[in-house]
C-alpha cells in the first residue's frame, strides 16, 4: 500500500465531491442490514447529496482519508446541540472502504478527527453508532469513548450512544 494522507474536504472540489458522494451511497448500503432507519437505505444518491449539502456550512467539516492520492475513507464533523453536554461536536459516517480495512486507516482517520475537533475548541463528541459490532466498539473505547445513553433524536435503533471527552 502506498502513502496514507488525510485532508480536509472543499466543496469547491468536484472531483473530491463526486467520490465522496460515492463513499457515502457506499456506506449507505453497507449499512442496509443492519439497523439504520434514515433515508440513505431508500435513496442512497439523494442521501449522498443532502450529506454534502448539509457539511457546506462554516462549522461542518468532512475529513478524506487517501491512498497514493484516491479517496477511500471520510468522516464527518459538526456541532451538535443539546442540554446535556457543552460545547460538543458529533462524528458522523466514519467510513473506510472494505478493501482498505484492517490496515488502520479507520484507526489514523480517528486520530485526525479527535484532532480537528480539539483544533476546533470543541470539549465533547458525540457518536450514534450504527452496528452493534463488538470489534467496532471496542476501537472507540479504546480511544476513550464511553457509553452513554442516547441524547434527543437517534436515526439509529442504538441503546447506547459514544462519547468522547476532548
Amino acid at each position: 500500500m502506498g502513502t496514507l494522507e488525510i485532508e480536509l474536504y472543499s466543496d469547491r472540489n468536484i472531483v473530491q465531491r463526486e467520490i465522496i458522494s460515492s463513499l457515502l451511497i457506499d456506506f449507505a448500503r453497507h449499512h442496509a442490514k443492519s439497523q439504520v432507519s434514515f433515508d440513505a437505505v431508500a435513496a442512497p444518491p439523494i442521501a449522498a447529496n443532502w450529506s454534502l449539502s448539509a457539511f457546506e456550512q462554516p462549522d461542518h467539516f468532512i475529513l478524506l482519508s487517501k491512498i497514493d492520492g484516491a479517496i477511500m475513507g471520510c468522516v464527518g464533523l459538526r456541532p451538535y446541540e443539546n442540554t446535556i453536554y457543552e460545547n460538543t461536536c458529533e462524528m458522523v459516517f466514519l467510513f473506510v472502504k472494505p478493501a482498505f480495512r484492517g490496515f488502520g486507516f479507520g484507526h489514523q482517520l480517528l486520530e485526525s478527527f479527535l484532532h480537528l475537533a480539539r483544533e476546533k475548541n470543541y470539549s465533547h463528541v458525540l457518536f450514534d453508532p450504527i452496528q452493534s459490532h463488538e470489534a467496532i466498539r471496542q476501537l472507540y473505547l479504546g480511544f476513550g469513548f464511553e457509553e452513554i445513553p442516547p441524547i434527543g433524536h437517534s436515526q439509529t435503533e442504538a441503546k447506547t450512544w459514544l462519547l468522547h471527552t476532548l
